[in-house]
């Protein structure tokens, strides 16, 4: 009995000290990669480059870079659809890189059937520009250490025995409770930008016709091709309303989306 346990012990020490190693090779095997595929698409090797990158995003491991040079190398092999869903993961982990936006504007000139797009009001990007300084966990943290500012203020405010002194904690007080407020307003929109699911990409051969209604019966009211980034609005057994920035909306079916 105790042969069999120190036998069962060994095993899974040994299993335990395998562990360590099982991780580098494959941080070691990705790093290999993501050289290969970066000397290919030096090499002109586009195609083959984003199928290297596709396979360290399979294998768990992804970053801006990775989503980014992926989009570039699919951009690169005519590969449209490919390339707006790898540059729009890409500005979903930077949403404030200049280059990712930056492509993306011009891959979206090489759709042929597209949707519309508008920029945002100054106002709403100067807000969303904000919100995305940093992430929803430091947002939440700021409204926290706020939140303890404005308790510590109103209690000096109600022990405090120079008028004067209590005014000023007051109107302290207050501004700090409306900034920790605006502060999870922030951590909450970040949240559900940083989660958001329902956009997607079309991917199709030929443009796609958008119907009135979830079925191939219904009147078709303009067309979309590959690359085009829709807004899903809902989804009724194979088909999905899609929504676009021009308020437009229609069906589809869902074999020809891929979420962001």
């Amino acid at each position: 009995m105790n042969h069999s346990l120190k036998h069962y012990f060994l095993i899974l020490l040994l299993l335990a000290l395998s562990f360590p190693l099982f991780a580098q090779q494959e941080e070691l095997s990705a790093a290999a990669y993501l050289m290969q595929a970066n000397q290919l698409y030096e090499e002109g090797k586009y195609q083959q480059a984003a199928t290297l990158y596709q396979k360290i995003e399979v294998a768990g491991e992804t970053s801006t870079k990775l989503q980014y040079n992926m989009g570039n190398a699919y951009f690169k092999a005519n590969d449209i659809a490919q390339a707006m869903l790898h540059y729009e993961r890409a500005l979903q982990l930077s949403p404030k890189d200049p280059d990712i936006q930056h492509n993306i504007d011009f891959a979206h000139k090489s759709i042929l059937f597209k949707a519309e797009t508008y920029p945002l009001i100054f106002y709403k990007r100067w807000l969303k520009n904000l919100a995305n300084t940093f992430s929803s966990t430091i947002w939440l943290l700021l409204a926290t250490l706020l939140a303890w500012l404005a308790f510590y203020l109103a209690y000096r405010f109600l022990y405090s025995p120079n008028r004067d002194q209590r005014k000023r904690f007051f109107f302290l007080g207050g501004f700090a409770t409306f900034i920790s407020l605006l502060c999870i307003v922030f951590a909450f929109t970040k949240y559900s930008w940083e989660n958001q699911r329902n956009y997607a990409i079309i991917f199709a051969k030929d443009p796609l016709q958008i119907k009135t209604g979830p079925s191939e019966d219904s009147q078709t009211q303009f067309k979309l091709s590959a690359g085009n980034k829709v807004k899903i609005a809902d989804e009724l057994d194979d088909w999905t309303k899609i929504l676009l920035e021009d308020d437009k909306a229609g069906w589809i079916e869902s074999k020809y989306l891929v979420r962001i």
